[in-house]
């Protein structure tokens, strides 16, 4: 959003806009958009990114098998390669990568710059600070596995150097435009935007000292230390039972249980053809990068299918499918 508002800006001088305050935006980019370009990894801290990211990708790929992760990416969100960083954050052999040295070249970015005038109206930038975010990636060549598939044509992260200065996604130093006020709070992607004190800083920047943030609501998927991801790729409608008989329903074929108790869930639809379809399951712990696989299952169309899943936290393997 800061990224369209600010070429909205600079493409029409004669806008209306009298004020603009971004938030978080990667105004230089985000080394987190390197690895999800590269290979269609999700590499953040900030968990409502990391679910949704993951969850949309591997959903996708229900519906084709025959794609990777990458492919995926690139062809549903193209986007992501206009956030790649315009500034140096790969090593290798112990150097420096110039950005501009890289393959993959980030054309948007470059071609948008910010123009010192600052769009002829009050702009300003609030920035995330004191939360560990990528800063550099050490990377290595690609194995002989990912040169056939594509992937990680700029290098293979290895190591990951991180620092305090920026909100886990997006680095201060890309949050900010010289010569523009700029604005610093504690937390991380998710919070400078939802956060009482962001939210006052938010009003007061639109002149509404006045108006009272209202009580914060509970947003799953940054509290949860744990996240199960079901889907399957033969129905539209979902209906799972939790270990003390809670049934969840969904109609688009995925679904993602915060906390969830330990123990045995069923899952139930009905196939809209008889197929060997796929049940998809991740699952993430704590700030653990997050755990996936498709499980092939036989089934028959407009006959109900039955799967227990037990899920156990404890465990480092993915739950168990045990068709009924």
């Amino acid at each position: 959003g800061g990224l369209l508002i600010r070429s909205y800006l600079a493409t029409y001088p004669g806008h209306k806009a009298a004020s603009v305050l971004t938030v978080g935006t990667p105004h230089f980019g985000t080394l987190m958009a390197y690895p999800m370009w590269e290979s269609g990894e999700v590499k953040t801290q900030d968990r409502i990114l990391k679910i949704a990211f993951d969850s949309f990708i591997s959903h996708c790929r229900l519906q084709n098998r025959s794609l990777t992760r990458r492919e995926v990416l690139r062809s549903v969100i193209p986007s992501v390669k206009d956030v790649l960083p315009i500034f140096d954050y790969l090593r290798k052999n112990g150097q420096i990568v110039p950005f501009s040295a890289l393959s993959i070249q980030n054309d948007w970015l470059k071609n948008h710059p910010v123009p010192p005038n600052s769009y002829n109206t009050l702009l300003q930038t609030l920035s995330g600070d004191f939360t560990k975010t990528d800063r550099f990636y050490t990377v290595k060549n690609a194995s002989p596995k990912d040169i056939i598939k594509g992937d990680w044509i700029d290098g293979e992260i290895k190591n990951t150097e991180k620092t305090p200065q920026g909100d886990g996604a997006v680095l201060h130093m890309s949050s900010k435009i010289n010569g523009i006020g700029n604005e610093t709070i504690i937390g991380d992607h998710s919070k400078i935007i939802s956060s009482d004190t962001a939210i006052r800083r938010i009003l007061h920047f639109l002149g509404l000292d006045s108006v009272l943030p209202t009580v914060t609501d509970f947003v799953p998927e940054d509290t949860s230390e744990k996240a199960l991801t079901i889907a399957v790729n033969s129905t539209d409608n979902l209906e799972i039972t939790t270990p003390n008989n809670k049934k969840i329903k969904s109609n688009q074929n995925i679904a993602v249980l915060y906390n969830p108790d330990t123990g045995i869930y069923k899952l139930r639809f009905i196939p809209k053809q008889s197929m060997t379809g796929d049940i998809y399951l991740a699952q993430m712990k704590n700030d653990d990068d997050i755990n996936s696989e498709s499980v092939p299952v036989v089934l028959k169309k407009n006959k109900v299918a039955e799967f227990l899943i037990i899920y156990n936290p404890a465990k480092a393997t993915l739950p168990r499918i045990i068709p009924l």
